[in-house]
């Protein structure tokens, strides 16, 4: 709809006016990628930023979806980014507030884009407040408060564009409840494991198993050169991506960095940023485990969920360590880097 009045008022020939629409679609995506690099840039310092940013430029899945109009990737990370730059300043939030954020952010990202992706964007909006709450040591009973307060925020919002849906829906098929149904269905096609009463394109892919769906994801490649593997066992033949370096690699190595950080456990923002991270990791498995069925089908797709964000905290984890061993350095050598994200 927004492209569309933009169209009316372009004075552009429509294959210019296509080039432009991807490139502001993909200035939008680059601006939300940056958003997040500088949130880690203001938390935890340059080197961390740094290797956030270069962990973002490798992925060839963000390539993909960064000037897709469909997709609109820089919408899922509406939520999260406004988490982010509002716990920065205010922490801890007040409740009404923190709900209010929470409800705008994933409103706009519902209207823009849908429901792809969603249960990500929900879990990743969550990330932010994890890690300030171990940073500031709140106690538990106020966690939960602020957890329950933006869970509810977001809950509302959903269902305010679930609303707008059916009316939209029934402006069509002529009933609200036309709506409700096709809203239950779609669900049911991304998670149901009861193969009665769904049309035969469906059947096969909703037969995947969930550990073959978490396996396959696990073994995709994050960057570098790629194998596709294309078969017509287990849930449908669907392309299989392996090669180059791997999301298990990257597990690998975010677990050996913990290990180092957890040395440093006097550190508390290390001791926050791991709690984070690793609580991060929720947000992809929830669409691979939760929503199998699409992820069974959308083999060449799924994969953007490990940077919501898991691949990014896992990487300023490392950049975290490295930072704080260069800062146990002589100064000179020290004086390269800002100390600022090892300083508490």
């Amino acid at each position: 709809m927004l492209f569309s009045e933009l169209d009316k008022v372009l004075p552009l020939q429509p294959t210019y006016r296509l080039e432009f629409y991807h490139a502001l679609t993909a200035l939008l995506s680059a601006g939300a990628i940056t958003a997040v690099v500088v949130w880690f840039y203001l938390e935890l310092g340059m080197l961390t930023a740094l290797l956030v940013l270069g962990s973002a430029v490798c992925s060839m899945w963000l390539t993909v979806y960064g000037r897709n109009f469909f997709w609109s990737l820089w919408a899922f990370y509406l939520p999260v980014i406004a988490m982010m730059f509002y716990l920065l300043r205010k922490f801890p939030p007040k409740l009404i507030t923190l709900g209010a954020v929470a409800f705008v952010a994933v409103f706009i990202k519902c209207v823009l884009n849908g429901y792809e992706f969603i249960t990500p964007t929900l879990i990743m909006m969550v990330v932010p407040l994890v890690y300030y709450s171990a940073l500031h040591r709140i106690r538990v009973r106020s966690f939960l408060a602020a957890a329950v307060t933006l869970a509810a925020g977001a809950c509302l919002a959903i269902a305010t564009t679930f609303v707008i849906l059916c009316f939209q829906i029934a402006s069509v098929d002529g009933h609200f409840r036309d709506g409700i149904n096709h809203i239950v269905f779609r669900f049911s096609t991304r998670i149901h494991s009861d193969l009665l009463g769904f049309p035969a394109e469906y059947v096969r892919n909703l037969r995947a198993g969930g550990s073959t769906v978490v396996t396959t994801y696990v073994r995709g490649t994050y960057f570098g050169p790629t194998t596709i593997v294309w078969g017509k066992a287990g849930w449908g033949g669907e392309t299989r991506l392996y090669g180059g370096v791997r999301y298990e690699h990257l597990l690998i190595l975010f677990a050996a960095a913990s290990g180092i950080g957890y040395a440093f456990r006097r550190n508390q923002k290390m001791v926050a940023l791991i709690l984070a991270t690793w609580f991060s990791i929720l947000a992809p498995l929830s669409w691979f485990v939760i929503f199998k069925k699409h992820a069974s089908v959308h083999v060449c797709f799924d994969y953007i969920v490990w940077q919501m964000p898991f691949v990014f905290f896992g990487f300023a984890i490392c950049g975290l360590v490295v930072q704080r061993l260069l800062c146990k350095s002589p100064p000179a050598e020290a004086s390269l880097f800002d100390c600022r994200g090892v300083e508490r």
